[in-house]
């Protein structure tokens, strides 16, 4: 038993069926027993001379004594266009359309010819194993090539037969194929193959008989110049192969490749910064262009992110908090806003990661003038941002309640300690140990002080509302925490996924530079 394995390098066969023209776009699969002959026998002439004669001509007697069959991995077929000139002065009218027809495979798979009754002895193996390797291409130059004796191994599957080694009738799953085969040696004998000679008046041309060896050396234009219907060393085989043989079931690579960025932080760069109390008017900004841009990318509206969106595909509210949040933050704590972080529970995914790597830029003060610039300075995980988390968080922008609370609720600090561990529980967050105002003068309870700034603002200066909303009272905070969250920058109650109710560590608001 010999096994001959191919595999092409670039992942591309480029061949055209004998007596097919290369225009009609055919590809020939498998290769055929008379192509791989021929190009032994190329390699032989040109790398390895030195080789005698005898010991070559034995190796392909032995290869022609049977067809082989085949194992096919999975392919694809294809073709290139290309407009010849035609060698004319006018290129606009003399061009000529050539195709270029081939096969595509994984430059890790491999085609294995395997013949079932041949044996090689030590001395014709090493012939062989000499002509595989000096085997630069097979077919057209493109297809470059890496050829080696196989092992004969049983869990090769071989899916290409010969009809004559078929027994009954062709199955559903298979189709019948032409493949150029090389004649034996010893039928070639019996009817050899003489090139037509010229006479002169009543002599006869002497015949000269081709050997086989030579028979199968006769090129493509031999044959036409001799007016041959086909090559004298040229038999036509018919090859059983699998029916889909072309077609391959394409899988995103989406499910391969899981991404692990679900936070990236941008710093902002603008004349003219927004403050700090137009947070919620920055992050719906942000959230808006942020869903164009995904849009473009998807081609349809119905398709824009749902992380981005806040909504499923019939138009409803996502439960869960799995959607994406828009964070403006004030690092320097000048009271203007100069660093942007978008924060998702979920990684995002590549097209997603697309978008953002596209956002640029932000338009403030009109439409017709981006004037903040984005420039993203981290991507990754939550856990990794430049912000240390702690067991206390103040408040960076107000905290409002999504319930309202009234005399019958009992005490308001109370009341409140209850709305944000309800909060944290169902944002996946401890809850706290403590809650408690700022400062306890009941007129500096929602003031909110600038560490590095003469600026100050209070709380009600902040846009507290969203579309028809009416504007909400917020609270300036302190949790502290028996262990520091999983997150080291969150945000609760009403607007919480644009920025309102964010909490930074103590010592971050308090004035401290974050850790890098």
């Amino acid at each position: 038993m010999l096994t001959i394995q191919l595999k092409f390098l670039n992942g591309r066969y480029h061949s055209t069926p004998w007596g097919r023209n290369v225009n009609e776009g055919v590809v020939e699969w498998p290769p055929s027993p008379f192509r791989l002959l021929r190009a032994l026998i190329d390699t032989w002439k040109r790398k390895f001379s030195d080789l005698e004669e005898i010991r070559v001509t034995n190796v392909l007697e032995a290869l022609a004594v049977e067809p082989p069959r085949f194992h096919l991995p999975r392919a694809s077929s294809s073709h290139t266009r290309s407009y010849l000139s035609m060698n004319k002065k006018d290129l606009t009218k003399n061009k000529k359309e050539v195709f270029d027809a081939f096969v595509v495979i994984s430059p890790d798979s491999s085609i294995h010819m395997n013949w079932h009754d041949v044996e090689l002895n030590p001395g014709e193996n090493e012939v062989l194993e000499k002509l595989l390797s000096g085997l630069n291409y097979l077919g057209r130059s493109e297809s470059w090539v890496e050829a080696s004796i196989g092992q004969n191994g049983e869990n090769i599957q071989y899916n290409c037969y010969p009809l004559k080694d078929v027994e009954g009738q062709i199955g559903e799953s298979d189709e019948p194929v032409e493949v150029a085969g090389v004649i034996q040696k010893n039928e070639y004998e019996e009817a050899p193959f003489s090139p037509p000679g010229k006479g002169s008046g009543k002599k006869k041309p002497v015949k000269n008989f081709l050997s086989w060896l030579s028979a199968l050396c006769l090129t493509s234009k031999d044959v036409i110049d001799f007016r041959l219907s086909h090559h004298p060393a040229m038999k036509t085989i018919t090859y059983l192969r699998p029916r889909n043989c072309f077609e391959i079931k394409y899988e995103s690579r989406e499910k391969e490749r899981k991404s692990r960025v679900n936070c990236v932080l941008y710093a902002l760069e603008s004349k003219v910064p927004p403050k700090i109390t137009d947070t919620l008017k920055v992050a719906g900004r942000f959230r808006e262009i942020l869903m164009g841009i995904h849009r473009k990318i998807m081609g349809s509206k119905e398709l824009v992110s749902q992380k981005f969106s806040g909504k499923d595909r019939k138009g409803k509210y996502l439960k869960g908090h799995q959607h994406a949040y828009f964070l403006p933050l004030d690092m320097n704590r000048d009271g203007y806003i100069d660093h942007f972080l978008i924060l998702c529970n979920e990684c995002f995914d590549r097209k997603e990661l697309m978008a953002l790597d596209q956002m640029d830029s932000l338009w403030w003060w009109s439409k017709k003038s981006y004037d903040i610039r984005l420039t993203p300075v981290f991507w990754g995980k939550s856990g990794r941002l430049p912000i240390k988390s702690s067991c206390v968080y103040k408040s960076a922008t107000p905290f409002i309640p999504t319930r309202h609370w009234r005399k019958g609720r009992g005490n308001l600090l109370e009341w409140l300690e209850g709305e944000v561990c309800r909060e944290a529980r169902n944002h996946g967050l401890p809850e706290p140990t403590s809650v408690e105002w700022s400062n306890e003068d009941p007129d500096e309870r929602h003031k909110f002080k600038m560490e590095r700034s003469s600026l100050q603002f209070n709380w009600y200066e902040f846009i507290r509302n969203r579309k028809s909303d009416q504007p909400k009272w917020g609270y300036n905070l302190t949790l502290t925490f028996e262990t520091p969250p999983s997150r080291p920058v969150f945000s609760l109650g009403y607007a919480n996924h644009y920025g309102l109710g964010l909490f930074l560590p103590a010592s971050f608001v308090g004035g401290t530079s974050p850790s890098r």
